[in-house]
């Protein structure tokens, strides 16, 4: 059953689908956000976790914020996860970097396109493209072109692990990984799902996936609406020991998220933190398409 659930990128651990759990999303401000709920700013300097960390033409809006990192007048909603949107101006971007284990960070973008440069190789990057970089992989980014750069970041910061596995940035697109309908053993109770993996982890390989990450599991992910009208495409659960991100790319869902019901399209991304139940149903006619994140809150 673990297996199967995790080859869709999803992970529930500890009693997967808990629907007995009570814990509702009250402790959390807000499960899901937007550009429009959370307007883009400009970001200074001091705002960023990172002294002196570069971020040329920089503009933000934080979605995510975990509790060891203060920043930005976010209040902290996360174990370990960073989330928010950013936006380079013209030959805006960052200067190369490197982190140490363990931080790790996804680009997917949106808008725009740019050079990344990852252990001194480049890569022109667009829409629909991800960029993942583990720990220790020296990266940059340029803004390529004449328009603005959006993106979508994501970022985990965890214990250092002993002698950890070296692993080399990914770069993925549902061109270069077409998703797949999964069959129902492979769905476990996920109904009418399509996916494809670009980030597991050695612990939870999928679809014969090779491991490039060491705390993130990340899946093109796109549901067809239901044959029986009002069904759910997956039910309301929780996980105790996960949390999990998504990024609505195309069509419309209605999430439940705590004590919440919301109808969510392009451009929301909802939250669900550990013991916060959610599910969710397509609303459109045509299949609704979202970027999922989900990592363990150990």
């Amino acid at each position: 059953m673990r297996r199967t659930l995790l080859a869709i990128g999803i992970i529930f651990i500890a009693g997967n689908l808990a629907h007995a759990e009570k814990n509702s999303g009250a402790a959390y401000a807000r499960l899901v956000l937007s550009e429009a709920t959370i307007p883009l700013r400009q970001l200074e300097t001091a705002d960023f976790p990172d002294k002196g960390d570069d971020q040329s033409g920089l503009s933000t809006s934080v979605w995510i914020w975990p509790s060891d990192i203060p920043g930005a007048g976010h209040k902290a909603n996360s174990i370990k996860a960073r989330a928010a949107l950013l936006q380079y101006g013209v030959r805006g971007g960052f200067p190369s970097r490197v982190y140490p284990a363990t931080r790790e960070q996804a680009f997917y973008v949106l808008a725009g396109r740019a050079q990344f440069v990852l252990e001194g190789k480049k890569h022109d990057v667009g829409p629909g493209e991800m960029v993942f970089v583990p720990s220790n992989v020296k990266h940059s980014c340029q803004v390529a072109g004449g328009e603005a750069l959006k993106m979508l970041l994501m970022e985990w910061r965890g214990e250092p692990k002993p002698n950890p596995k070296a692993l080399k940035a990914t770069i993925g697109s549902e061109k270069t990984k077409p998703m797949r309908v999964l069959n129902k053993e492979e769905a476990g109770g996920h109904r009418g799902i399509s996916a494809s993996p670009f980030v597991t982890t050695a612990e939870y390989p999928t679809f014969s996936h090779q491991a490039n990450s060491h705390l993130a599991w990340i899946s093109l992910q796109q549901y067809a609406p239901e044959s029986n009208p009002g069904q759910a495409n997956t039910d309301v659960h929780s996980h105790a020991e996960s949390e999990q991100a998504f990024f609505i790319l195309e069509g419309k869902a209605r999430f439940i998220v705590g004590d919440t019901e919301q109808d969510v399209g392009p451009g929301d991304f909802v939250y669900a933190p550990r013991h916060v139940k959610h599910g969710y149903r397509v609303l459109s006619d045509a299949p609704v398409k979202w970027f999922m994140m989900g990592w363990s809150s150990e």
